[in-house]
């Protein structure tokens, strides 16, 4: 037995958004909002850095990820919150190119992320997780790859 759909509803992502991609590709500043990017996949696309700013921290559960999906060869990606007044709270774990040098990081002060393509990450395939937890407050979560003489990604 044949059955159809019902093709005067629409079909909505299992969070209930009508029409949304869960991947974004940006590739020059960009300033993200709850509404357009909440819980998407941001794929940061440029060898050449850029900045992107986050919407304020109110405690919303707004969920970023980010993917480099090439790696940074001047200049430096960069994760900026809207306010002063918000910090990130969490840590970067970044594989170094010596076993012996491997880099993790933590902050509860920071309100900048900085990814370079060499000491701070910034290389195709690194992650950062963001989450908004309260109000002024990020949390992250980076796991990355970074060369030299690591360095913390946070300012």
């Amino acid at each position: 037995m044949a059955t159809s759909l019902n093709t005067s509803r629409p079909v909505l992502d299992q969070d209930g958004r009508e029409g949304t991609s869960r991947l974004r590709t940006i590739t020059a500043a960009t300033t993200l909002s709850q509404e357009l990017h909440d819980g998407q996949t941001i794929y940061l696309n440029n060898t050449t850095g850029f900045a992107t700013t986050l919407p304020a921290a109110l405690g919303t559960g707004t969920r970023f990820r980010f993917f480099i999906a090439a790696t940074v060869a001047s200049g430096s990606h960069t994760i900026v919150t809207a306010s002063a007044s918000d910090v990130y709270k969490g840590f970067a774990h970044l594989f170094g190119d010596d076993a012996a040098a491997l880099g993790g990081f933590s902050t509860t002060t920071g309100v900048t992320i900085t990814l370079d393509g060499s000491t701070r990450g910034g290389f195709a395939g690194d992650i950062v997780e963001l989450e908004d937890v309260a109000t002024n407050v990020w949390s992250v979560r980076i796991y990355g790859h970074a060369t030299g003489t690591e360095a913390t990604p946070f300012s």
